[in-house]
């Protein structure tokens, strides 16, 4: 019997090419099902997403170190502060507003004024501020910046300029609970009469509640006459009695003009008793206490008036004008130097002092003091600018 495949030809021809093309269809979606489980290998193609499984419970995903950085590749970044640090706060005066400045933050406008004077406790600032032909004596309190007037100098006649008073450099006493300030009433006594010369302000005390008024103040100094008067007090730390002021006298200067010049002067307020510290051709003013009252740093004027400089002169209780002999100069400006503040904690001064435009600028130096004070690392507070020529007050 002959094999199946030779029955019949024609039928075997047709299985065969049916087979082949069952094979290229299977080749071809082989290749396409390849393709999608696989993603294209053409550039122009969108790949398949792929299937995200969860991480088997019993296995972990592997943490991947991130590069080590190539070394010298990268720069390390250095600070370098825009300005002077500042600790604590320094009180200036710039176009007849007071601002302060706080380690490298920039000066923040506390009030319009002159003359600042914070209190030991740091609640409130005691200031000027001028009208025409007077003086008010303000208080504004640190936290909740309300103000209250302390003196009211305006005229007491309106249709008579010239009986307006004038208050000046206030301070406070140790305490926090009175004010100092200088005050041209009433003035030193002119000779053989019972009027008063009104432009000499002498030494005076107020409770700083309130109210100050001619009938409720205390003066402690009598200034003299044709002098301008008595200023800049300034209470001992720690010391319920004791002031430095400075005190004007009309006299014969070494160039041999007729002027006024000031000496320094402790005052025990206590018993009136007072002692001159440095004589008053050396013409010194604005003494500035070291926070433990041991020392006083000062301004010194020379003969023809035209430098100025800071001196140290250590201070022994009620005061000893053989330490003037000792004193020691810290600065000489350029050309001037003047109001010198410490910072609380006495390691800082600050003071101000004409730059080579001859303007003001606001300066600190670290200060140490002793048998031979020094300062050193003068720095130009620089965010500052160009203040007045004001007084300067340092707190916490």
């Amino acid at each position: 019997m002959a094999p199946v495949s030779s029955l019949n030809p024609r039928r075997q021809r047709g299985r065969s090419v049916f087979t082949w093309v069952k094979l290229c269809a299977a080749v071809v979606l082989a290749g396409v099902l390849a393709v999608l489980m696989l993603g294209s290998s053409d550039p122009n193609s969108v790949p398949v997403a792929q299937v995200v499984t969860a991480t088997p419970q019993d296995r972990s995903t592997p943490v991947v170190a991130p590069p080590t950085p190539t070394p010298g590749l990268r720069t390390p970044t250095v600070f370098v502060p825009a300005d002077t640090y500042v600790p604590g706060h320094i009180f200036f005066v710039k176009g007849s507003t007071i601002y302060s400045v706080h380690h490298y933050d920039a000066p923040q406008e506390i009030t319009t004024g002159s003359e600042p004077a914070l209190s030991p406790d740091g609640t409130q600032l005691a200031f000027i501020l001028f009208s025409k032909n007077y003086q008010d004596l303000y208080l504004l309190n640190m936290k909740t910046r309300k103000l209250r007037e302390l003196v009211n100098d305006y005229y007491t006649d309106p249709q008579n300029a010239s009986t307006a008073f004038t208050a000046a450099v206030p301070a406070w006493t140790d305490d926090s609970k009175s004010v100092l300030f200088s005050w041209s009433y009433p003035g030193a006594p002119l000779p053989n009469t019972t009027n008063f010369d009104r432009l000499g302000l002498s030494i005076t005390e107020c409770p700083a509640e309130g109210p100050c008024t001619p009938n409720s103040n205390t003066k402690l100094t009598t200034p003299a006459l044709l002098s301008g008067g008595d200023y800049d007090a300034a209470a001992r730390p720690g010391d319920p009695n004791t002031i430095i002021y400075s005190k004007y006298q009309y006299v014969t200067a070494r160039d041999g003009t007729q002027r006024s010049l000031a000496s320094l002067v402790a005052l025990n307020t206590a018993t009136g008793t007072s002692v001159a510290l440095t004589p008053i051709l050396d013409n010194d003013s604005q003494a500035a206490w070291s926070p433990d009252g041991n020392y006083l740093i000062y301004m010194k004027t020379s003969d023809d008036m035209k430098t100025t400089s800071l001196w140290a002169m250590a201070f022994h209780a009620p005061g000893d004008p053989q330490d003037n002999a000792k004193a020691q100069e810290l600065l000489t400006g350029n050309a001037f130097v003047a109001d010198p503040a410490f910072s609380p904690d006495g390691k800082d001064l600050a003071y101000l002092s004409t730059g080579d435009d001859g303007r003001l600028y606001l300066f600190t130096a670290q200060i140490h003091l002793g048998p031979h004070p020094t300062i050193d690392h003068v720095q130009k507070v620089q965010r500052a600018g160009i203040v007045d020529g004001d007084r300067l007050v340092w707190g916490h």
